[in-house]
């Protein structure tokens, strides 16, 4: 579906790439995050025990695979170290998750630094691939900058289980490769939506396109409502972001849907 404008959440946006040489998963535009990928929906009538059972199991092989992820957290595509350059501090900041966003023809390469928030709903509702370059997240619907819309999202900031604030910038193998990536992540997405005075909608179902929206993932360009955001949780974020560097201001938020 082609960009739309208003808050239609009835069409999910999250398109998750696998690995090469593994088949192709049968999806529509909704793919499982990591947690619900990594095992199916119990079958009808199976007993609560087996259930919570399942989950349990799940539950694990999402920690064992965090527990890996924190340990490339500071890496780069295929396990390359990042080279140093203009991006925000790890140590107080830490990325929690790397892999490229797309809108249309365009995409860049970012890596997420958690703000504040749970951070619990980034790992539920974010692709987790070991390789970075196959997590991909395809924006696919915008939502105005509007006083109610952000009413609404900012209702939701208050609530610290309920909302993961994130950073994305630009990342790279080199240094060149990361200010490549800064210029795709300006031009394609911090200009567009600038443009458009909206921002990018990613609607996430943990058990696939005919199952409720469980996360909605919102990625703002720099406008009044990110800046006070930012704000609020001290200057030491702003004074993180390196001036001129491309961003967004990302919110993951449970759907009220």
């Amino acid at each position: 579906m082609d960009l739309v404008t208003g808050m239609d959440y009835g069409v999910q946006g999250l398109i998750l790439n696998e690995p090469p040489n593994q088949p192709r998963a049968n999806v529509s535009s909704t793919v499982q995050p990591r947690s619900a990928a990594a095992s199916s929906q119990p079958a009808a009538g199976s007993s609560r025990q087996s259930y919570e059972e399942e989950w349990e199991q799940l539950r694990q092989l999402e920690r064992i695979s965090n527990a890996g992820w924190q340990q490339q957290s500071n890496q780069g595509p295929s396990g390359m170290a990042m080279q140093p350059g203009p991006s925000m501090s790890t140590n107080s900041f830490p990325v929690v998750w790397q892999g490229q966003l797309a809108l249309k023809n365009d995409h860049a390469l970012v890596r997420m630094h958690i703000i504040s928030g749970n951070q619990e709903l980034s790992r539920l509702s974010l692709p987790g691939f070991p390789d970075p370059t196959h997590n991909v997240l395809k924006i696919s619907q915008r939502m105005p900058l509007e006083q109610a819309q952000l009413h609404r999202v900012s209702s939701q900031m208050n609530d610290t289980d309920a909302h993961c604030v994130l950073v994305a910038c630009a990342t790279g193998k080199s240094a060149a490769e990361q200010a490549h990536e800064g210029d795709m992540l300006r031009n394609g997405f911090v200009n567009y939506f600038t443009g458009k005075q909206a921002a990018g909608i990613v609607n996430v179902a943990l058990h696939g396109p005919n199952s409720p929206i469980q996360y909605v993932i919102h990625f703002f360009p720099p406008c009044d409502f990110s800046n006070q955001a930012l704000a609020r949780f001290g200057p030491s974020v702003m004074q993180a972001i390196p001036e001129q560097q491309p961003h967004l201001f990302v919110v993951i938020t449970k759907s009220w849907v």
